[in-house]
């Protein structure tokens, strides 16, 4: 029995609907119809797709493992182990006659080294190739200025920094949350009563990700609330006070804090 028919079958004999499992899991009702059609395309990718199968079998209460294993093995691509990445290619010799392709290089590298010398000994006005190609070093190891995207959203943003944990120990403000992802990458999306911050917004190209061992601060005067798409990845602090994991591998969640952390 597939993924799908498999969840199907269990939320039919648990006497749920999709619109129950959705209210359990705040997972759409139309994407868990798609899952038990076996149609992943709108789960986000690989990552969240076993999240969502993970979410509604824990909801209809079976064992979300043999699933989540069934998964990676139709939809993951293995990787090449190692021996057969490095493995070289064995080639059988074979008898020929003269080589005069290997000839013509060695002719062709005896007038380089030629052209070499007689521009070391008398060309270039004087310069000798190696100061030429220390200049051209120098040059070249000059990084490019950064260039930075220009702000196209004018809407009030929380105060924001990104760094490695240990070089963010507070966030200051009113309300200030810190999230720290300890235990690998998680989607995360903060908003406030007068502000509202994606993580595409700060950090192009980012997808509103949070990598593994990436810190971010979010302030705001009255409240900050979070939506989280894999709780066991993050630690939090909420104004000074460490709450640590906020959930376990794959939930989904929502949090909010005020002045007085909750």
């Amino acid at each position: 029995m597939s993924i799908g028919k498999t969840l199907s079958a269990a939320r039919l004999k648990a006497g749920l609907s999709l619109e129950q499992v959705s209210a359990k899991t705040r997972i759409r009702t139309a994407l868990i119809r798609q899952i038990e059609d076996d149609d992943f395309a709108s789960c986000g990718g690989d990552f969240y797709t076993k999240g969502h199968i993970r979410n509604v079998a824990r909801a209809i209460g079976i064992d979300p493992a043999p699933l989540i294993t069934t998964y990676e093995a139709e939809h993951i691509p293995q990787q090449p182990s190692a021996a057969q990445v490095f493995e070289p290619e064995r080639i059988k010799p074979q008898r020929k006659g003269p080589n005069w392709t290997v000839a013509m290089a060695a002719a062709l590298a005896v007038m380089a080294v030629y052209g070499v010398a007689t521009i070391v000994t008398g060309g270039n006005g004087g310069l000798s190739t190696t100061q030429t190609l220390a200049e051209d070093t120098d040059v070249a190891a000059s990084p490019p200025p950064e260039v930075l995207p220009p702000d196209q959203n004018n809407e009030p943003k929380p105060s924001i920094s990104t760094t490695a944990p240990s070089s963010v120990p507070v966030c200051q403000g009113n309300v200030a949350v810190r999230v720290a992802a300890v235990k690998g990458a998680s989607w995360l999306k903060a908003s406030g009563n007068d502000l509202e911050s994606k993580f595409e917004d700060v950090l192009p190209g980012n997808n509103g990700i949070l990598r593994d061992g990436q810190v971010q601060c979010f302030t705001a005067s009255e409240r900050i609330t979070l939506r989280i798409g894999n709780a066991g990845a993050l630690q939090l602090t909420v104004n000074g006070r460490d709450i640590g994991p906020v959930g376990k591998e794959g939930d989904v969640t929502t949090l909010s804090f005020g002045p007085q952390g909750s």
